[in-house]
């Protein structure tokens, strides 16, 4: 299947044409990642992002010599995001591929240079209410440590979709909830 067509089924690309998606790609670079392949090592400098397009990651750190598994990330997910707006990051967990995957690397110039284009917005939306979605679960996770009163995490909860505004401004916002 054509590229543009497995990112015209993902959820963050539904609304674009086939023509925008193809911006996309030709402004990306595929990343093909063999069984058991390391996309990202912890501790390593962190320089871009991957969106999966087939294929699945995993997400873990090794902590008293045991692997301890963080999550998975599959078709659609995007793993890495810091890297795309905070400069000199270093990865906090290691990416192994889990089966033959292929991914889409996103870099901190692709949003600089195309912050207009309509593949780009939908990314730096989606990559927007990802990170809400995670700092809302990290604080329920920490109130759940700190009171036996807190609520327990709810299931995933509908996010008002962002309306697109400038590059410029989402880039600021987005340094702005990651420091810089």
């Amino acid at each position: 299947m054509p590229r543009a067509a497995t990112l015209a089924r993902m959820g963050l690309f539904q609304h674009l044409d086939l023509d925008e998606l193809r911006g996309l790609l030709a402004r990306s670079q595929e990343r093909h990642l063999a069984d058991g392949e390391d996309a990202f090592v912890r501790g390593d400098a962190a320089e871009d992002a991957l969106l999966v397009l087939d294929g699945c990651l995993e997400a873990h750190i090794d902590a008293t010599g045991q692997r301890k598994v963080l999550g998975r990330v599959e078709v659609g997910g995007i793993v890495g995001e810091r890297a795309l707006f905070v400069e000199g990051g270093r990865r906090s967990a290691t990416i192994t591929a889990i089966g033959p995957t292929t991914c889409l690397r996103l870099t901190p110039a692709l949003l600089n240079e195309a912050s207009d284009h309509p593949a780009v917005v939908a990314l730096e939306i989606h990559l927007l209410h990802s990170l809400a979605q995670r700092a809302r679960a990290g604080t329920r996770t920490i109130q759940s440590a700190w009171s036996t009163e807190a609520p327990a995490p709810s299931p995933r909860e509908s996010t008002p979709r962002a309306t697109p505004t400038r590059g410029a401004r989402r880039r600021r916002l987005l340094r702005m909830l990651w420091g810089s």
